[in-house]
């Protein structure tokens, strides 16, 4: 009755393509807060719900031989205070953040020791209480949130290398209970004289469709035998109560990196893969078709004038109502230095990438893996933030939102560009919305008809086609937060022909 499809080479996404190329990316220089001297990893989220991200990491904080998890507060307008360490945190490694104890706060979770997760409860106002521990099988080195049994609480993950298994945190609301899973390693099961693989890149999305939350990995060969940083990527698929292992045909080689985001806005997520080499490297998207199948398309290979992409995140960096692509950089092919980021405006759907833009970073210390987007001011535009090994540098989006089809509003909130509200018409009908979260990343965005859930976004924008019956009918959109919390939007809308 209410069929949804992805709009890919329409009119109105005609319409996308000819002013893309218009709309000039632009980023104010960075802005730099010290002290940092090397950092592993860091997420953007907004811990004091006042609209504005803050950032949070693990860095050798004020000393060279032992990490601790800062946090860098946002004032609001973009600039950030000196960073704080969440106390107990020393010895700490990856982040994630989610609202563990459902206050309506942001916490943070963190590889610790290890074998341990340490989380810290945010009291809403960018302070941290120090860490209940859990015990995870094998030394940890990635960790991700989700709501891995669909109870509505998030829940935590880990891989581990040296135990060959995943371990799953579930949340019961006020601790975690602990399970895990040896999970497959492509080379060392192929070749029983290789050394065990290392896994790595744990990665968290609904990549199938079903709105429960899968995992993804990368398993990279530890042999020189099975050739130079070859890698393989595995689908854990969740039927809710267990993860089947699907290995993917990618033979991924110099292996960099795995992320996961709806690049292309149609309700499943997507994996991104980076790779280098000593003479080349590729980007691409394993868009996903639902089912455990991936469709390949390279957003670069071989661009030899630009930087090695490390470390991909998506946003709509150019306010055309389309997700973009932003990768970090330290050096170009030809091993010249290369400091900052690149960014790679899409096309539309699985259209593909323009030629990537370049913006520079103000030092010549080469960025560690802490990178991240996020409404880091007021003005409703995708800013970055990427940290080198002196420093917390911010890039302000200062892109003109004149052309954008569906612009994020500057405060919390849900803009409806489509259909207007009291409107009448065709029974297919053009969704666009923009969402901007309360407590950043937003969790999700979503399309009610009639009281019934009819398509669901893991992103912040919808852009998407639904088809309705005869008559007048109540349209919902709901944007969710990292906390859970939603907001509504309704409007009617009257089917004439």
């Amino acid at each position: 009755m209410f069929p949804h499809s992805r709009l890919f080479l329409g009119a109105c996404s005609a319409a996308l393509l000819f002013v893309s190329p218009l709309l000039s990316q632009t980023f104010a220089p960075p802005k730099n807060y010290p002290p940092f001297t090397d950092v592993s990893q860091m997420v953007v989220a907004d811990f004091n719900r006042d609209g504005a991200a803050d950032v949070v990491g693990s860095a050798f904080y004020n000393t060279t031989n032992q990490t601790n998890v800062v946090v860098y507060m946002n004032s609001g307008s973009g600039t950030f205070s000196a960073p704080v360490a969440i106390p107990g945190s020393t010895g700490a490694g990856y982040v994630a953040v989610g609202d563990f104890n459902q206050d309506g706060n942001l916490d943070v979770a963190f590889l610790y020791g290890t074998t341990q997760v340490g989380v810290s409860y945010g009291d809403g106002h960018g302070n941290f209480a120090s860490p209940l521990l859990y015990t995870v099988n094998g030394a940890a080195d990635s960790i991700v949130a989700g709501d891995f049994n669909n109870d509505g609480k998030q829940d935590i993950a880990t891989l581990s290398t040296s135990s060959e298994a995943v371990t799953i945190l579930t949340n019961t609301g006020s601790s975690f209970t602990t399970s895990s899973f040896t999970v497959p390693q492509y080379y060392a099961s192929n070749n029983s004289g290789y050394p065990p693989d290392i896994l790595s890149n744990l990665v968290a999305g609904d990549f199938n469709g079903t709105h429960i939350t899968d995992l993804a990995y990368l398993d990279s060969c530890a042999d020189s035998a099975c050739g130079p940083g070859l890698a393989r990527i595995y689908m854990l698929t969740n039927s809710g109560s267990s993860f089947a292992p699907t290995l993917l045909p990618d033979q991924v080689s110099g292996y960099d990196g795995l992320a996961a985001a709806d690049v292309d806005l149609d309700g499943k997520v997507d994996l991104l893969v980076s790779s280098v080499g000593n003479d080349y490297d590729s980007v691409y998207v394993d868009y996903s078709n639902g089912g455990g199948t991936f469709t390949q398309v390279y957003v670069n290979s071989d661009l030899t004038s630009f930087g090695f992409p490390h470390h991909l995140i998506v946003g709509d960096f150019n306010n055309d109502g389309i997700e973009d692509i932003a990768g970090y950089t330290d050096q170009d092919l030809q091993f010249n230095p290369d400091y900052g980021f690149d960014v790679y405006t899409g096309k539309g759907g699985r259209a593909g990438f323009n030629t990537p833009v370049h913006f520079a970073d103000d030092t010549t210390a080469s960025p560690r893996g802490g990178f991240g987007a996020g409404f880091l001011d007021l003005n409703g535009t995708k800013d970055v933030a990427l940290i080198d090994s002196t420093s917390l540098a911010i890039f302000l989006n200062t892109t003109a939102t004149t052309k954008d089809p569906c612009a994020y509003p500057a405060k919390s909130g849900i803009h409806n560009c489509s259909p207007r509200n009291g409107g009448s018409g065709p029974a297919k009908i053009h969704v666009l919305d923009a969402y901007k979260a309360s407590a950043q990343p937003a969790q999700r965005i979503e399309f009610w008809v009639d009281g019934k859930k009819v398509f669901q976004e893991y992103a912040d924008l919808l852009n998407t086609y639904v088809t309705l019956s005869s008559g007048i009918h109540q349209l919902s959109v709901v944007g969710v937060d990292a906390t859970g919390k939603y907001v509504k939007s309704n409007t009617t809308y009257t089917v004439t022909h």
